[in-house]
Order: C-alpha cells, then sequence, then structure tokens
C-alpha cells in the first residue's frame, strides 16, 4: 500500500530535486539507541516503531522536506505496520460485554451479567479475548484512514469518515456478539457455542468491509 501511495506521487516528486538534508540525519542518529535498547530490553513494539521511524527519517534525509511532504502520508502510514492492539483488549471486551447486555435487556431476553460472563437461560457465554474484535477494529481503522486520504480532499469529511471507521468495528463486534447470543436463545446452544459462530463472524465482518467501502 505505501509503495502504491508513493507511486501515486511520482509526478510530483520527480519535479523535485532531492536535497541531501544533515539535520535530520542526527535525528537518525538519536533514534539508533532506542532500536537498541528496545532490542536488548525485548521490547518489541518500540522496536518495531524506531526501525520504521529509522525507515522515514532515512528517506526524509536523502530526498529533504519538500519532497517528504509531498510523501507524508506514505511515510505516516508505514506505522500501521507495527503489530499494536494486545493492550486494548481488556478494554474492548468489557464494552463489547456490556453493550451486549444491553441489546439483550432491550431484546427482552433474561439475563445476568459477570464481569465477562453473560449468562441467559439456555446457557453462559464468555466474552473471549478472540471475541475482542482488536483486530478487525485495527484492520478497519486502518482501511478507514487509507480510504479517507484517498477519495476526500476536504478535512472535514476526511476525518468525519475516520471518526466513522473507528465506530463501525466496534458496534459491529457487538451487534456480532449479541447475535450469537440470539442464536443460542432462540436455536440452540450447540449453533451459538460451535464453529457455526466463527465462520458466521467472518462473513458479518466481511459485509461489514464491504459496506464501509
Amino acid at each position: 500500500i505505501v509503495l502504491y501511495l508513493i507511486w501515486q506521487k511520482r509526478g510530483e516528486v520527480l519535479a523535485l530535486k532531492p536535497v541531501f538534508t544533515p539535520s535530520v540525519f542526527v535525528l537518525l542518529l538519536l533514534v539508533m539507541p532506542i532500536w537498541m535498547l528496545a532490542y536488548a530490553g525485548n521490547i518489541d513494539v518500540i522496536g518495531h516503531i524506531a526501525t520504521l521511524t529509522m525507515i522515514s527519517l532515512i528517506a526524509i534525509s536523502a530526498l529533504g522536506w519538500k519532497i517528504a511532504l509531498n510523501l507524508w502520508f506514505p511515510l505516516i502510514f508505514i506505522y500501521f505496520a507495527v503489530p499494536i492492539g494486545e493492550e486494548l483488549i481488556p478494554f474492548f471486551q468489557r464494552i463489547t460485554a456490556d453493550f451486549s447486555v444491553k441489546l439483550l435487556l432491550w431484546s427482552g431476553v433474561p439475563v445476568f451479567n459477570e464481569g465477562l460472563f453473560i449468562h441467559i437461560p439456555e446457557g453462559k457465554f464468555l466474552v473471549a479475548e478472540a471475541c475482542s474484535g482488536v483486530r478487525f477494529f485495527v484492520s478497519t481503522v486502518m482501511l478507514g484512514i487509507l480510504y479517507s486520504y484517498l477519495l476526500f480532499y476536504s478535512w472535514n469529511k476526511r476525518v468525519a469518515f475516520i471518526v466513522f471507521s473507528i465506530i463501525l468495528p466496534i458496534a459491529a463486534n457487538v451487534i456480532r456478539v449479541y447475535g450469537t447470543i440470539m442464536v443460542g436463545h432462540l436455536v440452540s446452544m450447540e449453533k451459538a457455542a460451535g464453529a457455526d459462530h466463527l465462520i458466521y463472524g467472518w462473513f458479518f465482518f466481511a459485509l461489514v468491509i464491504i459496506l464501509l467501502i
């Protein structure tokens, strides 16, 4: 994606002359120790961020600020390569459980909420880590930011679409969990708790992505 974004700007970039920028190279020397400390301390996220920062600084120092400003979005977008999200899992589990319980109550289903456990007359459900929807959230936000950059020129529209792409996956995951519990309530616990609910989830997430696009 980053290479494609750079290719889109090839006309503007080729019209400018690359200028070596020593000041940015100095910043590169400051980031290197951070990467070394992250490597020594086995702190993966900081190491990944430092690596991508060094790549961006190398590009800026070699090409100059004028070309870098034309490529500002690809240089920022590359940070989506950092595998983050695990620290958000408990928060998203809690949100999903709370709102799923509210939807169940509005639907007239007797329910008792005990942390991440949701009890209905037919059985018990756990909003596990896999049900938090963090991966879906990160990928949807990434796609939303990319589309806002490619399709909109007004910053108001860009920000509105990014906000929408943040809210949509959270709401979609709540509906998915609520739907899974309703299957257990109306059909059978076997259908809700078995492999079927994973298949339903993938189809549902695919539909949400299509609607977003």
